[in-house]
C-alpha cells in the first residue's frame, strides 16, 4: 500500500474569475489540472491508503474464509 496526500482547494473559476473552495479532497495533480493557480487550503490535509493491487484488498472479502 502507499499513501495518497489529499487536500480542499481554493481555485478560481475559469468563466466567472470567483475564487472558491473545493468541498472535496483531491491531489495536487488533479487541482493543478482545473486550475494552474490552485492553493492549497491549510490545516485540511488527509492521508489515504491505498492499495497497489487486487492482492491488497483481501482483507476486505466477505467470502473469505
Amino acid at each position: 500500500m502507499h499513501t495518497v496526500d489529499l487536500w480542499r482547494w481554493r481555485l478560481t473559476d475559469p468563466v466567472t474569475g470567483r475564487t472558491y473552495r473545493t468541498r472535496h479532497v483531491m491531489t495536487q495533480a488533479d487541482a493543478l489540472a482545473l486550475d494552474p493557480q490552485a492553493q492549497r487550503v491549510d490545516h485540511t490535509l488527509v492521508r489515504r491508503q491505498v492499495p497497489d493491487g487486487p492482492h491488497e484488498h483481501e482483507h476486505t472479502n466477505p467470502r473469505r474464509v
